[in-house]
Parts: structure tokens; sequence; C-alpha cells
């Protein structure tokens, strides 16, 4: 009993350090953004502006540049068979 509530114990620290591990990568990817906005020089609304420009080139782009190559994928069919339900 006691070893399992060990491994229960480490599998719960173990898990809670993965999730910490992932909130402070994405506190360092927020702070590396406010870092380089004040490196870059622009403010946030034109920066904003140019990605919202160059986004609409791309829409109004046509669409010659996809790839002729592209293979479809068929659709997945659940290998789980169910029997019929009975009313």
């Amino acid at each position: 009993m006691v070893t399992y509530t060990y491994e229960s114990w480490l599998a719960v620290q173990k898990t809670r350090r993965l999730r910490l591990d992932g909130k402070q990568r994405r506190l360092n990817v927020v702070k590396s953004d406010v870092e380089l906005l004040e490196l870059s020089g622009s403010s946030l609304e034109a920066i904003q502006h140019q990605a919202q420009a160059l986004l609409n080139q791309f829409e109004a782009a046509p669409e010659t540049q996809a790839t002729p190559n592209a293979k479809k994928r068929k659709k997945a069919h659940s290998r789980l068979t169910f029997p019929p339900r009975v009313a």
C-alpha cells in the first residue's frame, strides 16, 4: 500500500512539474514578444496594421500556388462496429 501511494504521489508530482514547465515556456514567449516590441521601436498597432495588410494581400492573391501533387486523404472509417440497438 505504501509503494502504491508513493508511486501515485510521484506521478502527480511529475504531472504538476510538466504543467508548470509548459506554463513557464508560454510565459517566456510572452516576455519575448514584449521585449521584441520594445526593440523594434514600433507600436503594437503599427505591427497589427502591417500584419493585416499582409493578410489582405494573401487573400487577394489567386490560388495558383496550390501544390498539384497534393494527395487527398480518404475519410477514416471507424474500425469499431457496434451491434444495432434494440429498442
